[in-house]
């Protein structure tokens, strides 16, 4: 049955013809999405979105509904006027046309074509092979063009542009190369079982101002999942591009056959493509096909200029495939080039730019059965760096021109400015500025401001990477000026030689914490350098300045293990002495208590697939990932407080995930956590307040922190980014890569009253009503660097002291 008449007796309305359900595959039972919906003979007409839904109108009698789509039966529904219809339509699959191969009187060749690669992808897709085994050569490169004084002058002295190596590039450029590596390794892939395998044989790599230390394990995997282009959708920079091979192409593409050639007993068609929109993500270019297999040979694909995407000004990919035998094709060389500047510029050759260029080149392929698991060392984990390796693979690049760009990269490192440039660069990534064998900071520590301490400096160090790159040592020390008292830590860290990530650390700690700063935050926020809440930045936009502090003294001890490739835990022990505050009195029985003695072992167990990442010394930089990353973390613990002594139990769950939506983006974090046993109220679950103006991704902005407290709870963060997708459409306004954003915020939670037997809650901690809901509507992208979102609290409606709408602007630097 193709067509459910799911209420066809609605109330007339007069002069208007409704129809609104979902359109779904037939067979799969999925949904359909960009079906093209219209009234026969009639201009009035609309698509299907992401989940299949419609809904369309019209207010004359038009009789005859059309469903019709690419590859599918059309359907068509006969209407009565002024009357309203729910449907699910169902449409089936027309396999006659994709086998079709005669070409009817004006339709377009290219058309024909492309259904047939459609139909073939899923014998054609590399992505098909449950396993197999292949070696990778991988070379990355990156290059500042147009090194002239007046491109630079704003940012290094001309004096100093002029002791700068340059070399001139294939358009004659003055450019000044800064980062090379290449990297040969062997990969197995076995889908059937989850598992993958790469052994580096060999690994050089090269950079100013430390960025040879810079190398992310995943951008050079056998098979990359973002670029595969037989999918329907392609991920790069943080961004979902159409594939031109994608089912509803014909949507956003025109096609066009522009030769057909006969090569070794084959015949070859050549499709161009362009995009319908140019503001769409989308590309232009060509690509070769085979006849009878209907499988790609080459891509060439180019981004348009004007695409929503920013700092990106320039993006071409070159895909090769070659036959492993007779009818299967398989990844030969592809590669990447993308140039980079603040502003879209016309005018390449004359603008300093920032050019990367990678290519990947596959050899010694065995596939499906003839795959097997790799028998890697310890050796040839950490490779070698001679250029033996290297010799043969970049014969097949451009040899020359790799040696000249390592010469030049080793003379721009011998300069002496560049030294000082290396210190700079290496404190923004790691938040510490580095002096021979020691470095100072966390420097967005350096600065504190609260009602409790007053003004207050910090000075930090730790032995360098200099020092030792197995273990640091290290610790701080600050001074508020009102309360008058100094605050300090000590530790140290080590990490093992082993295949997989393995550190032990530990150490001491003396500090005024705002209640809540040790959560689950860090779970979310595993990049930060700073929780937010005291740094110096995040005092200028204070609105509410928390004085619930307490003196925490700490010693901890932490295992931090990794498994495998996605799989780490963490094994942490704390023993804590908490002492009350000015504002935050220990009562117990009507009888102040000056401490709170708690002894704790926490296990955390991260879960994540596909997720890239980098190791600087020996910190972990977790990158981008389409996957849920999931934590888990389970705490005992014994507590003593007065005279009682009492056993308690925490678990808690994080989970976060970007979800592509076609061009948009969907983000969440959801969290759950439960508390089994009485803890005093600074052991509960704090939740996290937000006591500035700026717009705060993982925190209630119309909450003030360390106001409400739960011990189980369920919460959802989400946001959804349609990246131009609206606006893009929109005349005068598309020029400037505004984005629509919108965001929900919702907290169930509850606190009983049995931990008040412990110690006496000094404010009303519980969230009035148990729910707590904030929704958002905003743009983002402004000056591609601003987001201005407005902000209502929905529930509870009212809340004493707390601001029931807001506007709050956040500084977001994205693609």
């Amino acid at each position: 049955m193709l067509v459910k008449h799911a209420d066809l007796h609605a109330q007339n309305e007069p002069g208007a013809t409704k129809a609104e359900g979902y359109v779904i595959d037939d067979k799969s039972g999925k949904p359909l999405p960009f079906v093209n919906i219209f009234f026969l003979n009639t201009t009035v007409g609309t698509t299907s979105g992401l989940d299949g839904k419609f809904k369309i109108k019209n207010r004359k009698h038009y009789d005859t509904l059309v469903f019709s789509m690419m590859g599918y039966h059309p359907s068509k529904v006969f209407t009565k006027p002024g009357k309203k219809y729910h449907l699910i339509i169902r449409l089936k699959e027309d396999t006659q046309i994709l086998d079709e191969v005669v070409i009817k009187p004006a339709e377009n060749p290219a058309h024909i074509i492309l259904r047939k690669i459609i139909k073939n992808k899923h014998r054609n897709n590399p992505e098909k092979f449950k396993q197999f085994n292949c070696q990778t050569y991988t070379v990355l490169s990156a290059t500042l063009t147009n090194v002239t004084k007046d491109n630079l002058k704003l940012v290094i002295p001309p004096p100093l542009i002029k002791t700068l190596p340059l070399t001139t590039d294939s358009l004659n450029r003055p450019v000044l190369p800064f980062y090379l590596s290449e990297k040969i390794a062997d990969n197995y892939i076995n889908k059937i079982h989850d598992t993958s395998q790469t052994v580096v044989i060999a690994k050089k790599v090269k950079g100013v101002v430390g960025l040879e230390d810079f190398d992310i394990e995943g951008y050079d995997n056998s098979l990359s999942d973002e670029m595969n282009f037989y999918k329907n959708y392609v991920d790069l920079f943080g961004h979902t591009f159409l594939s031109p091979l994608a089912k509803n192409g014909l949507l956003f593409y025109r096609y066009y056959l522009e030769d057909s050639t006969q090569r070794n007993g084959r015949k070859y068609y050549t499709i161009k493509f362009v995009p319908r929109s140019k503001k769409d993500l989308t590309f232009s270019g060509s690509f070769d096909v085979i006849k009878d297999l209907w499988a790609i040979t080459r891509i060439d694909a180019t981004l348009p200029k004007s695409a929503n995407i920013n700092y990106l000004n320039h993006l071409n990919v070159k895909f090769n495939f070659d036959f492993v035998n007779d009818t299967t094709l398989f990844f030969n060389k592809n590669s990447i080039t993308a140039s980079f500047h603040y502003f879209k510029v016309k005018n390449e050759a004359k603008n300093a730019m920032i050019e990367v260029k990678k290519t990947t080149i596959y050899s010694n392929i065995l596939l499906g059965n003839r795959a097997h698991p790799l028998h890697d060392t310890l050796h040839n984990i950490h490779g070698i760096t001679n250029d033996t390796s290297f010799i043969a693979y970049r014969n097949q690049t451009d040899s020359q021109h790799f040696n000249k760009t390592s010469q030049i990269i080793d003379s721009t490192n011998n300069l002496w400015w560049m030294k000082g440039a290396e210190k700079i660069t290496n404190m923004f990534i790691s938040g510490y500025f580095n002096v021979g064998k020691i470095d100072l900071g966390p420097y967005l520590g350096t600065f504190k401001r609260n009602s409790i301490e007053g003004t207050r400096f910090n000075l930090g160090v730790r032995t360098s990477e200099d020092f030792n790159p197995r273990y640091s040592l290290g610790g701080s020390a600050g001074y508020g000026f009102k309360d008058k008292e100094w605050k300090y830590s000590i530790y140290g860290q080590y990490k093992f030689n082993t295949k997989h990530r393995t550190i032990i650390g530990g150490g001491y700690i003396k500090d005024m914490y705002l209640f809540g700063v040790f959560g689950h935050i860090r779970l979310i926020k595993e990049n930060m350098l700073n929780t937010g809440e005291d740094s110096f930045a995040a005092d200028f936009f204070k609105r509410f300045n928390s004085d619930r502090r307490s003196m925490l003294y700490r010693i901890n001890l932490y295992h931090e293990k990794e498994w495998r490739k996605g799989v780490s835990t963490w094994l942490s022990f704390n023993s804590d002495k908490l002492r009350q505050g000015l504002y935050t009195p220990f009562i117990h029985n009507g009888e102040q208590v000056k401490y709170i003695y708690n002894n704790s072992l926490s296990l955390r167990l991260r879960l994540s697939w596909k997720q890239k990442i980098s190791d600087r010394f020996l910190r972990r930089y977790y990158l981008t990932t389409f996957y849920p990353i999931i934590n888990i973390v389970g705490t005992i613990g014994r507590y003593r407080v007065a005279s009682i002594n009492s056993k308690y139990f925490k678990l808690h769950i994080t989970i976060k995930q970007q979800v592509p939506m076609g061009f948009m983006r969907f983000k969440y974090v959801f969290e759950a956590g439960y508390i089994w046993g009485k803890v005093p109220y600074p052991m509960l679950e704090i939740i996290r307040g937000n006591d500035t103006y700026g717009d705060s991704k993982y925190r209630f902005n119309l909450l003030n922190s360390a106001t409400a407290a739960t011990d189980k709870y369920f919460s959802l963060m989400a946001e959804h980014h349609f990246n131009g997708l609206i606006l893009n459409k929109v005349p005068l306004i598309k020029k400037f890569n505004i984005r629509m954003v919108v965001s929900a915020k919702y907290l169930l939670g509850s606190l009983s009253n049995k931990h008040q037997d412990i110690l006496q809650y000094p404010w009303n901690m519980d969230i009035p009503g148990k729910h707590y809901l904030e929704l958002g509507a905003g743009f983002e992208n402004i000056l591609q660097m601003i987001r201005v979102e407005g902000i209502w609290r929905l529930m509870p409606v009212n809340y004493p002291g707390m601001p029931y709408y807001g506007i709050r602007i956040r500084f977001d630097f994205s693609m």
